[in-house]
């Protein structure tokens, strides 16, 4: 609206005024034309692997232990001490 043109006498509208008669302050206004684009995917950093690729990892992994039912921490141990570092809560999520 403030890029309209008035036709009393051919300006534009300010945007004080456009702001004032919406009822909205101006400072939301601002905040609204500079906001970021939502981003499409997760947050965070990408991980060394893909989620497919760790389940197959979390196989092989549980497959080469001498233990029956091992748990998510132990998972994340192996692969630390392999060099894949991952964040304990992925490799939960993952199980």
């Amino acid at each position: 609206m403030s890029q309209a043109v008035s036709p009393s006498n051919g300006k534009r509208y300010s945007l004080a005024r456009v702001c004032r008669v919406w009822e909205i302050p101006r400072s939301a206004l601002y905040f609204q034309r500079c906001r970021p684009e939502p981003m499409s995917g997760p947050r965070g950093p990408v991980g060394p692997l893909t989620d497919g690729e760790m389940v197959e990892q979390i196989h092989t992994v549980l497959g080469e232990s001498p233990f029956h039912g091992e748990g998510y921490r132990n998972v994340w141990v192996r692969w630390r001490f392999k060099g894949i570092r991952t964040s304990r809560r992925r490799v939960l999520r993952l199980m």
